[in-house]
């Protein structure tokens, strides 16, 4: 491949990671560095102990060499700005990866096998390119022996504990006394089966425009609704997109956990919320599933209004400041200067409440549990706030920093909604406290 984009006059970057998985990596990594020298290329060379990070990943010796040897081609892609990072496999690795994924289970991303060009979870811009990839090994021998090209072999090839060189050495001569042209066969079915994916892909990315589907790194909202509407197919491939697409990094995730998140927005699953596994986290958040990272559903988002700190103030103290940006406005007027004005306010975090009807200073803080709440409207009667959270459908991971405002004696106003029936304004009123909440 060096060779041919050489040839081509190609704008070359040669890189090479030695995995230190064995004592004759040393050599290929000086091969590599001298062939860089032969054709005037830079080379840069890096070196990781893959059997180390291992026992903090938990990962197996060929998935912890993958990781470390994109990662470390991308990082390098990235510094010296380069279009793409280009690897030389060839059709038998196709072969392979397919017969991989086929004893995995895999579904049709799978079973299409690597593609000649495409954005890998390494990096979401700098494409991976295989321009190999309709080259048999045969095919690539033969073009070394005739442009004399020199190459070294990874002599742990023939060590069949590795699960890649047994399908080599033993599944596939076993697969060819059935089908002697088993490899053609199984390259023929990944590139019609890229086929359906394209058309998938493209399916996929227009529900996403038209559903109004949310996706963020670590983040994703779905519309219950337009889910349940789809086919059962195209639910899977949508869950296993969106997973994929805001959670790269969580590779671990199988059929099962596909399997549980469609069953939760599809609710089939009746709670209001899931764990998916150690990092991911599932929400039912009014008519919509929030995907998030499970440390996320306790941290405050500008989403919604947001407290910090407890708060003491007095009527009319003007502004304050509340949490992540959003700030809070006190000030007192005489009911002569409002007037009917309260009767037409369209801001639900606007209050015009009675001062008169307030006792003693005011407090905003979090919700605590078994407080409670007599929203206007209701006749006077009070309910638990957890209650009026749950009918207002407020999420969980909002409603743990929505700020609440008190007197001495109990909630006068949530942002957002009503205020209490106590603090309503009546035709005794001689003061009106106006609170506005609001987020630069």
């Amino acid at each position: 491949m060096l060779d041919m984009l050489v040839k081509l006059n190609m704008n070359v970057i040669v890189a090479h990671l030695n995995h230190q998985l064995r004592d004759t990596a040393v050599r290929d990594a000086d091969f590599v560095r001298m062939l860089a020298e032969r054709y005037s290329l830079e080379c840069i060379s890096g070196k990781i102990d893959v059997r180390g990070s291992i026992e903090e990943s938990g990962e197996g010796v060929e998935e912890a060499a993958r990781n470390a040897r994109y990662k470390f081609l991308f990082r390098i892609a990235e510094e010296k700005k380069a279009a793409a990072v280009l690897t030389a496999h060839q059709a038998d690795d196709q072969v392979e990866t397919i017969l991989l994924n086929i004893l995995r289970g895999s579904g049709l991303k799978g079973l299409a096998g690597m593609q000649p060009c495409s954005i890998s979870a390494y990096h979401a811009e700098i494409p991976l390119i295989r321009p190999l990839l309709d080259c048999s090994r045969e095919e690539i021998l033969e073009y070394c022996s005739q442009e004399n090209l020199g190459y070294m072999t990874d002599e742990t090839n023939v060590d069949t504990t590795y699960r890649r060189n047994s399908i080599r050495l033993e599944l596939i001569p076993n697969l060819q006394t059935y089908n002697p042209q088993i490899k053609k066969t199984l390259l023929r079915m990944g590139k019609i089966l890229k086929t359906d994916k394209d058309f998938m892909d493209g399916y996929i990315n227009a529900i996403i425009k038209s559903s109004g589907i949310t996706l963020k790194d670590h983040y994703a909202e779905m519309d219950i609704h337009a889910f349940i509407q789809q086919p059962l197919a195209v639910r899977r491939v949508l869950v296993k997109y969106i997973l994929g697409k805001c959670f790269p990094d969580e590779d671990s995730l199988g059929f099962s956990q596909y399997e549980d998140a469609c069953r939760f927005v599809a609710r089939e699953i009746k709670s209001t919320g899931m764990q998916l596994n150690d990092h991911i986290a599932l929400r039912l958040e009014r008519d919509q599933v929030v995907f998030m990272r499970t440390e996320a559903m306790l941290q405050p988002s500008t989403d919604w209004p947001s407290i910090g700190q407890m708060v003491h103030v007095k009527a009319g103290a003007g502004e304050i400041e509340l949490g992540l940006g959003w700030k809070a406005i006190l000030t007192l007027h005489p009911v002569e200067e409002i007037g009917r004005t309260y009767l037409e306010n369209p801001d639900p975090y606007r209050v015009y409440l009675d001062e008169d009807s307030l006792e003693g200073e005011l407090e905003i803080r979090k919700w605590q549990a078994g407080d409670r709440f007599q929203p206007l409207g209701m006749d006077g009667k009070s309910i638990k706030l957890s209650d009026f959270w749950t009918n207002k459908k407020v999420p969980g991971r909002a409603k743990q920093h929505w700020p609440l405002f008190l007197d001495a004696c109990d909630v006068i106003w949530i942002p957002g909604f009503q205020p209490s029936e106590r603090s309503k304004i009546t035709a005794k009123t001689r003061r009106i406290l106006i609170i506005h909440v609001y987020r630069q």
